[in-house]
């Protein structure tokens, strides 16, 4: 693992270009659901041999933003969406913890120090700590698991209540046996002639690609996607799409963010 460092400002150009040749991005239709939906796959052991791995930005809910504002404020190469209220560990910081009175269904998605995506449960009241403790760099709290060791997770296990046949828009953060990362965003709801993913085909589609572990992000208004400069999907509420308060983003290096 490489030094910390403080993000100050433009990452170089030699960075940008670095992050740009490492990753993949394609545009494909599901027939099954008639949905468009893009793949980002990022490599984590990049070209030259080096790392680099996603990082959880928590701007909080006094600051919420949609990604393409975060962009124009914080030069990430790319931005995702990601949760919504829970446990939120920025860079080893714990930002926010798990409250006692959580409902049981909530989960985070969490980043070890070896960049290998996991998940927490919202039971676990006041348990940031323990998770910095154990190696976790990031965590953000948003819905649960779609595939756990490349078998799909019960989500009605803990969500009981969640219908799987409803197709909405999706922001999935999966990850290959290999280390590498895809963001699988999938328009829907009568955009860009596509009806969504449900969660059941979400899981299906997870698994036709190989994954090994995926979850299943804040979707809906909230979903965007931008590289560079570059909104990919649709923005579906507003001029610059829906605020949120967390984000995953990369920037091309192995090095993790320390908030300044």
């Amino acid at each position: 693992m490489s030094k910390l460092y403080n993000y100050m400002g433009v990452p170089a150009a030699s960075e940008d270009r670095d992050f740009y040749d490492n990753y993949i991005l394609t545009y494909h239709f599901d027939n099954t659901s008639q949905t468009w939906y893009s793949i980002i796959r990022v490599n984590q052991t990049k070209l030259d041999g080096t790392k680099q791995f996603p990082f959880h930005r928590y701007t909080g809910y006094e600051d919420m933003k949609p990604p393409r504002v975060l962009r124009q404020e914080e030069p990430w190469n790319l931005i995702i969406n990601c949760g919504w209220s829970g446990l939120e560990i920025e860079n080893s910081i714990v930002k926010r913890d798990f409250a006692a009175n959580m409902q049981d269904n909530i989960c985070a998605l969490t980043i070890d120090n070896r960049g290998t995506l996991g998940y927490a449960f919202g039971w676990e009241a006041g348990s940031g700590a323990t998770y910095v403790e154990n190696g976790i760099v990031s965590a953000s709290t948003a819905f649960f698991p779609l595939l756990v060791n490349y078998r799909p997770f019960d989500i009605h296990s803990v969500a009981p209540e969640y219908q799987l046949d409803v197709p909405a828009q999706r922001q999935i953060l999966g990850q290959w046996n290999n280390g590498d990362y895809a963001i699988i965003t999938a328009e829907g709801r009568g955009y860009s002639n596509s009806t969504g993913f449900t969660l059941s085909r979400a899981i299906e589609i997870c698994q036709n690609l190989g994954l090994k572990f995926a979850f299943n992000l804040d979707g809906g208004g909230s979903t965007q996607t931008v590289i560079g400069d570059k909104t990919i999907n649709t923005i579906y509420e507003g001029t610059d799409g829906r605020p949120v308060p967390s984000f995953i983003v990369f920037n091309g290096t192995d090095e993790f963010f320390i908030p300044t």
